[in-house]
């Protein structure tokens, strides 16, 4: 019977499968549980940009970090504003990084004992575990990948109470959304086509982002919050 559960198989709960068989933890005393995406790129389409932290952790793991970058933008654009970026933010090929992560786990669709040590809920937004938060603001967003003429530029564009962004993937694609708590979802759906202006769709979806973190308590009882379920994006 596992002693640990880790509910979301994403980056958190991936990244933490993959440390505690490191740090000497039985696969057979943990449970990973998730039930799948909706998006039909199979994972929540957010994260595709990280810093330079990403080179020690994925060492922590036993992974190459040059694996799985992308892109390292030199320059950037914020609120119309250029600046340089050379070194310190990265886009990560997100689905690749997860599965490697999850090398050697079975990822159950739903928990199966729940009389366990302990409970890590990696499930984002969602917080299906540690619960929901009353003051917790989630901005709607939409997202789309896609594929320019020729490379893009990093960018983020500030607005009322939410952004939008561009980001760098590989070759002359780009992760583009906006998440806004004050636009409706016609006016977001306008931003994003105005951003991917020129560009071939290559998938999209809607969800949501958080605009607070860190949310605490992180813990409570015998389930702890880590990554997003805890608003720590980093």
């Amino acid at each position: 019977m596992p002693r640990i559960i880790i509910a979301g198989a994403g980056i958190a709960g991936g990244y933490l499968w993959q440390l505690l068989g490191k740090r000497g933890v039985s696969p057979g005393d943990i449970e990973v549980v998730d039930p799948g995406s909706r998006t039909r790129c199979g994972i929540p389409s957010c994260g595709f940009a990280t810093t330079r932290q990403f080179f020690p952790l994925c060492r922590e793991v036993g992974l190459d970090p040059e694996k799985y970058i992308l892109a390292s933008p030199d320059t950037g654009y914020a609120n119309g504003i250029k600046f340089n970026i050379k070194g310190r933010i990265f886009s990560i090929d997100k689905p690749a990084f997860i599965r490697d992560l999850l090398e050697g786990a079975a990822v159950n669709s739903s928990p199966g004992d729940m009389a366990v040590e302990r409970i890590i809920d990696a499930t984002g937004t969602a917080r299906a575990y540690i619960g929901k938060y009353e003051h917790d603001v989630l901005y709607p967003c939409i997202q789309k990948k896609v594929e320019f003429p020729h490379p893009p530029a990093l960018a983020e564009y500030p607005h009322h109470v939410g952004y939008s962004w561009v980001i760098p993937l590989e070759g002359s694609s780009a992760h583009v959304g906006i998440g806004s708590n004050t636009y409706n979802s016609e006016t977001m759906k306008k931003v994003v086509e105005s951003l991917s202006q020129g560009a071939q769709t290559i998938c999209g979806c809607q969800g949501f982002i958080r605009g607070t973190g860190p949310i605490l308590p992180l813990v409570q009882g015998n389930v702890w919050a880590v990554g997003e379920a805890g608003g720590l994006v980093d």
